[in-house]
């Protein structure tokens, strides 16, 4: 919108004005009819030219009024109804999703973010509710959650479309204490990928909740990848199992660090691995076959029956390993991906109990998954939910709902 400036006045050229929704009204012409709603919106008036009949209609994106011609955000002068693009049939501002839902991206709760979401008609000492009996909590956020979330996801590439060098895997479990008996109980399982793309670069390809770690969990997600060059993991059978039956062919390499760490855990009574010719020998044993002959000749020379016994358990796939190397991407551990699972467990632990449908939170997951990726322009987050509740239908509320007292988390 342009606006012209005439003897210190701001002058905005009249705005098109919505189509009326009808498709029987040709020829009719549309005004404004006064506006509703606590957070004033405009409604529209479609009057037949040659009967003079009339309806009244509200468009499919309803804009919340400025009073002052003032867009908020740009300071440009706009049309009074061109004001932020609200929800039909709510108070709600498009643009207070998208800050709810990047909020809920860097771990804050659903109730923190539906709070700060209503401090715009509750007031900031929420004297503007309902009623006194209002019960905050986070639930207008989690609805947010299951109708927006999927607009965004889907507006980036999938995990599939990367193309992946090598694939690196770890997992880790959520867990709750009773706080009276002391009991530690498993609550679910967060499988993750972290592909490098060439150059060194990378990102987070994708989060898997789930109730276990067993093969056929990691074979689902698997599926859900691009097939690498290379797989990096942990010594985890059931990860081997899954690449093996998923992607065929494909070599998997077990992480370097996980072996210098075992093997120094089996080092003599050493606090200091690198003080003697063992642990300086330990240091390079992994990256080359000379490396590990000459560990193989101190570990004979020290004779300690523990570590005596680890390297012969290992020494044909850790050979083997050495043989191969040469030939993968240099990507030689999971660190990267275990440092994104950490940040999910700074993110939910707290409140992990409460997660108990998997389709709920894997969208939240992946919305973790953007946020880290850095694809979190609030921009693009914007203009997506203003094409997506354009054309977009009303979702399957249903969909995510678990049967009473079964919880798709939960073993």
């Amino acid at each position: 919108m342009f606006a012209a400036i005439v003897t210190g006045m701001t002058w905005t050229p009249k705005a098109e004005l919505p189509v009326c929704p009808r498709h029987d009204n040709e020829g009719a012409s549309v005004s404004k009819d006064g506006t509703y709603g606590k957070r004033s919106r405009q409604r529209f008036r479609c009057t037949n030219s040659t009967t003079g009949v009339f309806h009244r209609f509200t468009p499919p994106l309803p804009k919340t009024s400025v009073a002052l011609g003032v867009c908020d955000t740009c300071e440009n002068a706009i049309q009074t109804h061109q004001g932020p693009a609200g929800l039909t049939g709510g108070f709600y501002e498009l643009r207070e999703v998208v800050a709810a839902l990047q909020a809920v991206a860097t771990g804050t709760s659903y109730t923190e973010a539906a709070r700060a979401a209503r401090v715009e008609y509750w007031g900031a000492a929420g004297t503007g509710r309902r009623d006194n009996e209002t019960v905050e909590s986070g639930q207008t956020v989690a609805d947010w959650m299951e109708r927006y979330a999927p607009a965004i996801i889907s507006s980036y590439p999938a995990a599939s479309q990367v193309p992946a060098e090598t694939v690196v895997l770890d997992s880790t479990w959520f867990q709750n204490t009773n706080t009276w008996t002391g009991v530690s109980q498993d609550l679910f399982c967060v499988l993750g990928a972290y592909g490098y793309t060439g150059g060194g670069a990378g990102q987070v390809l994708g989060f898997w909740p789930s109730p276990n770690r067993k093969q056929p969990e990691w074979e689902k997600f698997l599926a859900t990848l691009p097939k690498p060059l290379s797989v990096v993991a942990d010594g985890d059978k059931a990860i081997a199992a899954a690449v093996r039956k998923v992607w065929p062919g494909v070599p998997l390499h077990r992480c370097e660090h996980h072996l210098y760490v075992t093997a120094t855990d089996r080092l003599p009574g050493r606090s200091n691995p690198h003080r003697d010719a063992l642990g300086e020998a330990l240091a390079g044993a992994f990256q080359s076959m000379n490396g590990w002959v000459e560990f193989k000749k101190q570990v004979r020379l020290a004779n300690h029956k523990r570590l005596v016994d680890w390297v012969q358990k290992n020494d044909k796939m850790v050979t083997t390993q050495l043989v191969n190397r040469p030939q993968l991407p240099p990507h030689y551990g999971n660190s990267s991906i275990e440092t994104k699972l950490r940040l999910v467990v700074d993110r939910i632990q707290s409140r992990a109990w409460t997660f108990r449908n998997r389709d709920r939170l894997c969208l939240l997951l992946s919305l973790m998954r953007l946020q880290m990726n850095q694809q979190y322009n609030a921009a693009h987050w914007l203009r997506t939910l203003t094409e997506s509740e354009l054309t977009h239908p009303q979702p399957n509320w249903t969909r995510n709902t678990d049967q009473r007292g079964i919880y798709s988390l939960r073993r």
